[in-house]
């Protein structure tokens, strides 16, 4: 799927006017400094847009910080995936890590990419932006297999629901609109959808 820098653009305004309405109601003021997208991509040049962005560590959100408790609270120990991009502070950049419920050749896993922000924000602090979906193994892609996307809404739930639970200060995480309910198309012709929600989560 292909779209113009001035989508590009549009896109990360609604963004920022996303996280502005967050700090409205948690009595904070947001900055520019937390300037990202919100979709992954499968190429550094924004041609090729994949799955929604779905979760944000923010406060200490560190991206190995977030892995570690990734791994932790919800067992995800196992590594490997493809390259996909973020788009942050004006340019699409290759993610810092990922988890994964099982191997890159198991038949279904639970998966999730990591980005570290460029810039820190004076309200939410470092941050962390990831993407989480569901994988079932389709015979397509390359090699003449390969992981496709099945779930986006159901995992970020669970990912949620266990950093709420551990009880090491991850507080209560909620979910905030984030308008990102276009489809990402997989080798097999399917194009699953989140429902645009992202959640927030604090690191402490």
């Amino acid at each position: 799927m292909k779209h113009s820098r001035k989508w590009i653009t549009i896109r990360v305004l609604v963004a920022v006017v996303i996280v502005a309405v967050f700090a409205v109601s948690t009595g904070g003021v947001t900055s520019a400094h937390y300037a990202t997208g919100i979709y992954i991509w499968g190429d550094s040049q924004g041609q090729q847009q994949m799955d929604p962005m779905n979760v944000v560590f923010y406060n200490d959100g560190y991206w190995d910080d977030a892995y570690d408790h990734t791994e932790s609270h919800l067992g995800w120990d196992h590594g490997g995936g493809a390259t996909m991009y973020f788009y942050d502070h004006a340019a699409f950049r290759a993610h810092h890590g990922q988890r994964a419920s099982a191997g890159v050749l198991s038949g279904s896993r639970l998966h999730i990419r990591f980005r570290q922000g460029e810039n820190s924000d004076p309200t939410w602090g470092t941050y962390s932006q990831a993407a989480v979906h569901k994988d079932e193994m389709k015979w397509c892609g390359w090699p003449p297999f390969g992981h496709v996307a099945v779930d986006f809404d159901d995992v970020r739930d669970d990912v949620m629901a266990a950093f709420k639970n551990a009880g090491d200060g991850h507080g209560n995480p909620g979910l905030v609109w984030n308008d990102n309910t276009e489809g990402s198309p997989q080798c097999d012709g399917s194009s699953p959808s989140g429902d645009g929600y992202t959640t927030w989560i604090y690191m402490p």
